[in-house]
């Protein structure tokens, strides 16, 4: 759990990570600096994740108007990824970043954070390091075995495929930019 010092300083730099509630006394959403949507059910391995998303997302809320109106509902782990879920006041593209970062997620360690790992799948779906997963049996058996594709793809052809609004055209978007993002975020802070 964070100290109130730096859940104000992550509230102040990402207003949208603020942990809301809803008061029923008040009849509306409150919140304060004891913690941040990262403090609840956010494994400590995806904080660098949430730090990207945030820096992509907050000039888009800045340029809409909307960097105090939107926020998180609720930021979980669910079947080995990020789920994030607003109050929807963004512009589209938010949207976007979000599925492209929470798709990331399947493949970076929960634990430690250590980007272009696989996800493990005994019983529970979870993303592992080799370092942090204990069972090198199990481990070994899934890391290795070729007809598991389970590491990130290659830069250039980290993609995610969707509909557009009316659901008529399949489109890939290439998110190679945000995977390399997180691997510069978790490098610089190993190398601390």
């Amino acid at each position: 759990m964070r100290t109130e010092e730096e859940n104000k300083k992550i509230i102040d730099e990402y207003p949208f990570l603020r942990n809301m509630w809803w008061s029923r006394e008040d009849q509306e959403y409150k919140w304060d600096y004891e913690s941040t949507i990262l403090d609840p059910e956010i494994p400590e391995g995806w904080t660098d994740l949430i730090f990207c998303m945030a820096e992509d997302i907050k000039p888009l809320l800045e340029e809409s108007g909307q960097l105090y109106d939107f926020f998180a509902e609720q930021a979980k782990e669910k079947f080995g990824e990020l789920r994030f879920y607003h109050n929807g006041k963004c512009p589209k593209e938010v949207d976007e970043i979000i599925e492209d970062y929470c798709v990331l997620s399947r493949n970076v360690c929960w634990v430690c954070g250590k980007p272009d790992v696989p996800q493990i799948y005994d019983r529970w779906v979870e993303p592992w390091c080799r370092e942090c997963y204990k069972n090198k049996e199990l481990w070994d058996k899934f890391y290795n075995d070729p007809e598991v594709p389970n590491k990130m793809a290659d830069t250039r052809s980290w993609r995610i495929f969707s509909k557009d609004e009316d659901g008529t055209k399949i489109y890939s978007r290439d998110i190679s930019d945000k995977a390399q993002k997180i691997r510069k975020r978790y490098a610089e802070r190993m190398s601390k």
